[in-house]
């Protein structure tokens, strides 16, 4: 019986293991050409890695290694492949805000959730 439950208790382990290997993390080098907005943080132009997470619904943007800005995503399906990168903005007065990122080769669109810019601080 005991070792049933230690074989039990490994299994378990291990699965969880495996689903923490397996994260839903995808990144890709990203060129913004215009300055934009993200939670309040001036993201300026030039290339970034955008990496966002399906399990935590966050995005990141980073310059080199240093995080710029993290914001709470919601992911929007796609009908096909994206072809290439692009970026989606709203314009609000003299600001332009970052409102989803597609990624060339994911079959998703990374929208930045409005409500959750509104309620974060910057980073």
């Amino acid at each position: 019986m005991k070792k049933l439950i230690k074989s039990i208790a490994v299994l378990s382990l291990v699965c969880l293991l495996s689903i923490s290997v397996f994260a839903k993390e995808k990144s890709k080098k990203v060129v913004f050409h215009n300055d934009v907005t993200v939670n309040g943080t001036l993201v300026k132009k030039g290339t970034y890695k955008v990496v966002y997470d399906e399990t935590s619904k966050e995005v990141s943007i980073f310059n080199d290694k240093d995080l710029v800005v993290k914001s709470a995503i919601t992911l929007s399906p796609q009908t096909s492949e994206v072809k290439r990168s692009f970026l989606s903005t709203k314009q609000d007065g003299d600001t332009r805000i970052l409102t989803g990122i597609a990624l060339e080769g994911e079959k998703e669109m990374v929208l930045i959730d409005d409500q959750a810019n509104k309620l974060a601080k910057p980073q």
